[in-house]
């Protein structure tokens, strides 16, 4: 097998199964037909492939050729997993598009019912929805379920490891401690966040002890902020922003931004990177409010990190490979609305309404880095089949087991988050390949880089061009031409730890 040649036909497969995924997520093609293109493309999905791959990176001197024939090797292992759930997931990905409840009267979309609920004042109604989506969720936990047993005893017979052993290898991350880690988070900023949440539930008049993962949704939603932030000008504040760094997304013909909002448009914002450099798609389904900057932010911060890589680097350093990299430059934008400055001049908020929204905003911030947190413990749980009860400090009770995983996982994400989550959500709130732990670095270099950008050119970095030169250069790297420690080492941070989110969160002490 000749390696250009099958690089060739990688990027043709992955062009066209991107392509496909966008068609669908963007609500333009109901159903999702992956399984044609695996078809189209079986030479690259084969035990032959991956022996070939393997052999590759036997033979492979120097750190670049290992770290591409790694990249490699993971693709078609991966591939090969793919091509034998491509039904399965056609099939789930169709359903879910289709999938509809009834409420107040009208068929709504499931993929609708989340912006339902963070709209929804009414507690009762919110449970309500809750209720009525068990019965997708159910069956979506069937896929899911099937998936991942299919996943990990095909992982087993190609590679000769465990699930957990085997993206902690291919990511370079032990996993074990990075969780240790984060339990220290966890326990450390316990009492504050115990405060402020009991605090911003007793807005909606919801007690702690009683609260539930879409009272806090709705609150993540802070509403009272909507003036301040319509849907109109979000396209000219992304400009805006964009702009005071040297980028005029206008001109980038490499760029494509898709605001529409239709029914069955997925409602999470995403970037798709047909081909990088050349073709990448900014993507949100507008809901109204400071989320949805929020979201074109951080998105935009993954659409340009793609759109500034190096044309010339190998493919498997462009689309290949873990996902830490571009996620910190997408918290680094979407971060931008704990600046102050920044806030003041975007939205028009005076400077009380400033402190008070950036308060709530690093709240959120918060919540979401302890319930990652809490998602990897879980998942290494999950993937390791381990029972074992936890305590306050996320430690083992000695001869104490939960009854199941749903339980497992309900416990932890109380525990983290104390919030109470639905059992139901025990399979379709993993992401997988341990993408939690590449959100989690992500935040926690977000902070580090930050803290780099504001010494070097002051707290409105955002404004200034040299900035966004100095950006552009760790962009060049691509996702992978540098891995996230060598992006800090490169940066002068020694370490990728909590230090300095914890920092963050000292003002909510």
């Amino acid at each position: 097998m000749d390696y250009k040649d099958v690089i060739s036909r990688v990027e043709a497969f992955d062009i066209e199964t991107a392509r496909e995924g966008l068609a669908h997520s963007v609500g333009k093609k109901d159903e999702l037909e992956i399984a044609k293109i695996y078809d189209k493309y079986q030479d690259l999905f084969s035990l032959k492939t991956i022996k070939w791959a393997r052999t590759h990176l036997e033979l492979a001197k120097t750190p670049e050729e290992k770290r591409r024939a790694t990249y490699l090797l993971d693709f078609a292992i991966g591939g090969y997993t793919g091509n034998k759930l491509k039904h399965l997931i056609d099939e789930e990905s169709t359903y879910e598009s289709k999938a509809s409840i009834k409420f107040d009267g009208k068929d709504v979309p499931y993929r609708q019912v989340s912006t339902l609920i963070q709209n929804e004042n009414v507690r009762t109604k919110r449970k309500e929805l809750v209720k009525l989506v068990r019965p997708i969720k159910k069956t979506l936990t069937r896929y899911e379920k099937k998936a991942m047993s299919v996943d990990k005893k095909l992982l087993l017979k190609l590679s000769g490891e465990d699930y957990v052993t085997y993206y902690s290898k291919h990511k370079n991350v032990d996993f074990d401690r990075l969780a240790e880690m984060l339990k220290g988070f966890l326990i450390r900023t316990e009492a504050p966040f115990v405060r402020f949440m009991a605090r911003r539930l007793n807005t909606i008049k919801v007690p702690l002890l009683k609260a539930e993962n879409h009272d806090y949704a709705v609150i993540m939603r802070t509403k009272h902020y909507d003036k301040h932030f319509p849907k109109e000008k979000l396209a000219p504040v992304l400009k805006k922003t964009l702009l005071g760094m040297g980028f005029d997304i206008d001109k980038q013909d490499n760029v494509h931004v898709d605001l529409e909002e239709r029914p069955k448009k997925v409602p999470r914002a995403f970037c798709s990177p047909i081909r990088i450099p050349q073709e990448i798609h900014l993507v949100t389904k507008p809901q109204g409010g400071q989320q949805d900057y929020q979201t074109i932010l951080h998105e935009s911060g993954h659409t340009e990190h793609f759109a500034h890589t190096d044309a010339d680097l190998p493919y498997e350093l462009k689309h290949m490979g873990g996902h830490a990299v571009s996620e910190t430059y997408a918290f680094l934008f979407e971060y931008l609305t704990l600046n102050e400055e920044w806030v003041k001049e975007m939205s028009g908020l005076d400077n009380k309404q400033t402190d008070d929204f950036i308060e709530e905003l690093a709240e959120q911030k918060m919540f979401m880095f302890r319930r990652y947190a809490a998602k990897l413990i879980y998942e290494l749980k999950l993937h390791r089949g381990d029972l074992r009860r936890l305590d306050d400090k996320y430690e083992p009770i000695k001869g104490q087991d939960y009854d199941n995983m749903p339980e497992c996982y309900a416990d932890i994400l109380r525990k983290a988050c104390k919030v109470k989550y639905p059992k139901e959500n025990w399979m379709i709130d993993v992401d997988g390949g341990f993408y939690s732990a590449d959100y989690l670095r992500a935040w926690m270099l977000e902070a580090h880089l930050r803290v780099i950008l504001e010494d070097k050119y002051g707290k409105e970095w955002f404004k200034n061009k040299a900035a966004g030169a100095f950006l552009a250069e760790l962009w060049n790297s691509g996702s992978n031409g540098r891995t996230l420690d060598e992006i800090a080492h490169h940066i002068g941070v020694k370490n990728v730890d909590t230090s300095a989110i914890e920092k963050d969160f000292g003002r909510l002490a």
